[in-house]
Protein backbone atom coordinates (compact mmCIF):
# COMPACT_ATOMS: atom_id res chain seq x y z
CA UNK A 1 0.00 0.00 0.00
CA UNK A 2 2.74 2.25 0.98
CA UNK A 3 4.52 1.94 -2.26
CA UNK A 4 1.69 2.61 -4.37
CA UNK A 5 0.94 5.99 -3.23
CA UNK A 6 5.10 6.77 -3.45
CA UNK A 7 4.39 5.55 -6.80
CA UNK A 8 1.00 7.79 -7.35
CA UNK A 9 2.82 10.83 -5.85
CA UNK A 10 6.13 10.02 -8.25
CA UNK A 11 3.84 9.70 -11.14
CA UNK A 12 2.32 13.21 -10.61
CA UNK A 13 5.45 14.69 -10.55
CA UNK A 14 5.81 13.87 -14.09
CA UNK A 15 2.51 14.57 -15.05
CA UNK A 16 2.21 18.07 -13.52
CA UNK A 17 1.32 20.28 -16.89
CA UNK A 18 2.41 23.62 -15.42
CA UNK A 19 5.59 24.38 -14.34
CA UNK A 20 5.55 28.11 -13.14
CA UNK A 21 5.65 30.59 -10.54
CA UNK A 22 3.55 33.73 -10.00
CA UNK A 23 5.13 36.41 -7.91
CA UNK A 24 4.11 39.90 -7.32
CA UNK A 25 6.71 42.81 -6.37
CA UNK A 26 5.63 46.45 -4.40
CA UNK A 27 7.54 49.07 -2.69
CA UNK A 28 6.97 49.30 0.68
CA UNK A 29 7.57 51.91 3.82
CA UNK A 30 11.37 52.64 2.91
CA UNK A 31 11.43 51.17 -0.46
CA UNK A 32 12.32 47.62 0.92
CA UNK A 33 10.85 45.39 -1.98
CA UNK A 34 7.96 42.99 -0.86
CA UNK A 35 7.27 40.11 -2.80
CA UNK A 36 5.14 37.09 -2.70
CA UNK A 37 5.71 34.47 -4.73
CA UNK A 38 3.65 31.25 -5.25
CA UNK A 39 5.22 27.77 -5.69
CA UNK A 40 2.91 24.47 -6.48
CA UNK A 41 3.93 22.73 -3.51
CA UNK A 42 4.49 19.28 -5.24
CA UNK A 43 6.93 20.69 -7.38
CA UNK A 44 8.88 22.72 -4.39
CA UNK A 45 8.63 19.92 -2.26
CA UNK A 46 10.22 17.17 -4.25
CA UNK A 47 12.93 19.53 -5.50
CA UNK A 48 13.83 20.91 -1.83
CA UNK A 49 13.66 17.35 -0.48
CA UNK A 50 16.23 15.89 -3.28
CA UNK A 51 18.80 18.80 -2.92
CA UNK A 52 18.84 19.61 0.26
CA UNK A 53 18.20 15.67 1.19
CA UNK A 54 14.88 16.48 3.29
CA UNK A 55 12.92 13.04 3.28
CA UNK A 56 9.62 15.05 4.05
CA UNK A 57 10.74 19.17 4.15
CA UNK A 58 8.13 21.26 5.63
CA UNK A 59 7.06 24.66 5.26
CA UNK A 60 4.65 25.24 7.97
CA UNK A 61 6.60 27.44 10.07
CA UNK A 62 9.82 29.75 9.57
CA UNK A 63 11.84 27.29 11.62
CA UNK A 64 10.31 24.62 9.72
CA UNK A 65 13.58 22.21 8.21
CA UNK A 66 11.85 22.89 4.46
CA UNK A 67 11.44 26.50 5.62
CA UNK A 68 15.09 26.91 6.22
CA UNK A 69 16.30 24.51 2.99
CA UNK A 70 13.93 27.00 0.59
CA UNK A 71 15.58 30.52 2.79
CA UNK A 72 19.00 29.03 1.70
CA UNK A 73 17.91 28.12 -1.97
CA UNK A 74 16.25 31.61 -2.76
CA UNK A 75 19.06 33.38 -1.33
CA UNK A 76 20.92 31.72 -4.05
CA UNK A 77 18.23 31.65 -7.07
CA UNK A 78 16.05 35.12 -6.33
CA UNK A 79 17.52 38.31 -5.76
CA UNK A 80 17.63 42.00 -6.98
CA UNK A 81 21.04 43.57 -7.90
CA UNK A 82 21.48 47.06 -7.79
CA UNK A 83 24.56 48.64 -8.86
CA UNK A 84 27.45 46.41 -7.23
CA UNK A 85 25.20 45.37 -4.59
CA UNK A 86 23.46 42.19 -4.69
CA UNK A 87 20.41 42.14 -2.29
CA UNK A 88 19.00 39.29 -0.63
CA UNK A 89 15.30 38.13 -0.08
CA UNK A 90 14.08 36.90 3.11
CA UNK A 91 11.02 34.63 4.01
CA UNK A 92 9.17 36.51 6.33
CA UNK A 93 5.86 34.35 6.49
CA UNK A 94 4.17 31.07 4.89
CA UNK A 95 0.61 30.51 3.87
CA UNK A 96 -1.16 27.57 1.59
CA UNK A 97 -3.43 27.68 -1.41
CA UNK A 98 -6.85 26.34 -0.65
CA UNK A 99 -6.20 22.86 -0.75
CA UNK A 100 -2.52 23.53 -0.52
CA UNK A 101 -1.97 22.81 -4.19
CA UNK A 102 1.10 26.27 -3.97
CA UNK A 103 2.77 27.62 -1.03
CA UNK A 104 2.82 31.06 -0.80
CA UNK A 105 5.93 32.66 0.51
CA UNK A 106 5.92 36.59 1.77
CA UNK A 107 9.50 37.87 0.83
CA UNK A 108 10.84 41.32 2.43
CA UNK A 109 14.43 42.44 0.98
CA UNK A 110 17.60 42.99 3.53
CA UNK A 111 18.29 46.50 2.33
CA UNK A 112 16.07 49.06 0.73
CA UNK A 113 15.67 49.06 -3.49
CA UNK A 114 16.15 52.59 -4.95
CA UNK A 115 13.29 51.95 -7.48
CA UNK A 116 13.85 54.96 -9.69
CA UNK A 117 17.38 53.83 -10.04
CA UNK A 118 18.18 50.76 -12.24
CA UNK A 119 17.79 47.47 -11.07
CA UNK A 120 17.63 44.04 -12.17
CA UNK A 121 15.94 40.58 -10.70
CA UNK A 122 17.44 37.19 -10.72
CA UNK A 123 14.70 34.36 -10.58
CA UNK A 124 15.98 31.07 -11.21
CA UNK A 125 13.74 29.21 -8.83
CA UNK A 126 12.92 25.79 -9.90
CA UNK A 127 15.44 26.07 -13.14
CA UNK A 128 17.88 23.48 -11.90
CA UNK A 129 15.07 21.15 -11.44
CA UNK A 130 12.69 21.89 -14.63
CA UNK A 131 14.35 22.72 -17.72
CA UNK A 132 10.28 23.98 -18.88
CA UNK A 133 10.35 26.51 -16.07
CA UNK A 134 8.62 29.66 -16.38
CA UNK A 135 8.64 32.21 -13.31
CA UNK A 136 6.44 35.06 -13.67
CA UNK A 137 6.44 38.95 -12.11
CA UNK A 138 4.30 41.06 -11.58
CA UNK A 139 5.79 44.57 -10.45
CA UNK A 140 3.89 47.21 -9.68
CA UNK A 141 5.94 50.50 -9.00
CA UNK A 142 5.49 53.47 -6.99
CA UNK A 143 4.33 55.45 -9.59
CA UNK A 144 1.37 52.95 -10.20
CA UNK A 145 2.65 51.05 -12.67
CA UNK A 146 2.46 47.38 -13.50
CA UNK A 147 4.99 45.77 -15.46
CA UNK A 148 5.05 42.12 -16.18
CA UNK A 149 7.95 39.85 -16.70
CA UNK A 150 8.64 36.76 -17.64
CA UNK A 151 11.84 34.60 -16.67
CA UNK A 152 12.67 31.47 -18.19
CA UNK A 153 15.75 29.20 -18.46
CA UNK A 154 17.16 31.64 -21.39
CA UNK A 155 16.19 34.95 -19.62
CA UNK A 156 16.81 34.33 -15.99
CA UNK A 157 17.81 37.87 -15.21
CA UNK A 158 15.01 40.57 -16.50
CA UNK A 159 15.16 44.67 -16.20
Amino acid sequence: MKSFFLLLYCSTLFLHPLKMSFSRMTFGVNNYAIIETRLFLDDLSYHIGQKYRLKEPEFTTINSNGTKALQKYIHENFYILQGDKKVNLNIESLDFTKGKIALIIHLKSVTNIEPKKHYQINNTLLFDAFKKQENRLQINTPESQKKHFIFNINTPTLL
